[in-house]
């Protein structure tokens, strides 16, 4: 969480995703709603969008709910949404279930993740039209637009986490990372 969830935990970045496999197999969705009840007061919701059939392992997406119903509900972002196949309702929770179900029937990610992440409407279409080529520069993700602020958006989230993970190794929780959001004020 804190390694790839970082610059959401800190306000940075609006959602974030990754894979976790638990030690006990049992114990993975325990964790996993444990964790969300910590993440809750803050603002943040954690939902399981896959579960592996292979290896159990869940896949993760952490994000804050006002600051995603917003991108969401931007007249783009559902254009480009229907043009890939979603249906109305454009509610978040309507959105994020089409997601999960594309998710569960697709071998790769659905390159619209991108617009659940936080990334900028003309990366995503870029990397879609472009194939993953011809990007302006390359971090986080592939940016198909002004180079210089997508370095920008990068090294902030880069210097963030760092910051998160040393304050993590060195004993602080969750709840302080969150709560401690002057921490990456420079970021």
């Amino acid at each position: 969480m804190v390694e790839f969830g970082a610059p959401t935990l800190m306000g940075l970045k609006p959602a974030s995703l990754f894979r976790y496999r638990a030690e006990i197999p049992t114990q993975a969705d325990r964790n996993i709603l444990q964790l969300g009840r910590e993440l809750a007061p803050f603002g943040l919701t954690l939902r399981v969008l896959h579960v592996c059939s292979r290896t159990d392992a869940r896949v993760l997406y952490v994000y804050r709910a006002v600051w995603l119903r917003q991108i969401l509900a931007e007249p783009a972002i559902g254009a480009f949404l229907e043009q890939r196949g979603y249906s109305p309702p454009h509610s978040c929770g309507a959105l994020l279930e089409q997601l999960c179900r594309r998710l569960r029937r697709e071998d790769a990610f659905p390159h619209e993740i991108g617009v659940f992440l936080g990334y900028p409407l003309e990366d995503v279409v870029g990397f879609i039209e472009n194939h993953g080529r011809n990007y302006t520069c390359c971090g986080c993700w592939k940016a198909y637009g002004d180079p210089v602020a997508a370095t920008a958006r990068f090294d902030a989230y880069h210097r963030c986490t760092a910051l998160c993970k040393s304050r993590y190794q060195n004993g602080a929780d969750l709840s302080q990372l969150i709560s401690a959001r002057s921490i990456c004020e420079g970021c």
